[in-house]
């Protein structure tokens, strides 16, 4: 960070404070804390509240884009290895924004139709 603040022309003794969950190769056994720069450990069960990726949203995201997936592979008149070698990129990176942009902004853990990974 030190070398950041310099790049951008911020102050030398710019102060940052870097926060980490509590996730096992953190290790909260001491304070961290170098010139202007310190460490902020969360408390348990706080980076699933504030971090939008473990509130299931890629989960939820790959729901949908399974289920266009399947969708796509049943409505195909060809045999299952003639689709699969004919799907191009593109369409698995449109098949992928049309999931994203179905994720909800307030989302449970599952989409609307039941999206069971077994």
């Amino acid at each position: 960070m030190e070398e950041y603040f310099r790049k951008v022309g911020m102050p030398e003794d710019t102060k940052f404070m870097l926060s980490l969950d509590n996730c096992n190769s953190h290790s909260c056994q001491f304070e961290l804390q170098l010139g202007n720069i310190c460490v902020l450990y969360l408390p348990s069960n706080v980076a699933l509240l504030i971090q939008p990726m473990d509130q299931g949203v890629v989960q939820n995201m790959k729901c949908y884009y399974r289920r266009d997936f399947l969708l796509k592979l049943v409505n195909d008149e060809g045999i299952v290895t003639d689709f699969k070698r004919t799907r191009i990129v593109r369409e698995s990176v449109f098949s992928v924004a049309c999931a994203w942009n179905s994720v909800k902004a307030k989302l449970c853990a599952k989409p609307e139709g039941d999206c069971d990974q077994r």
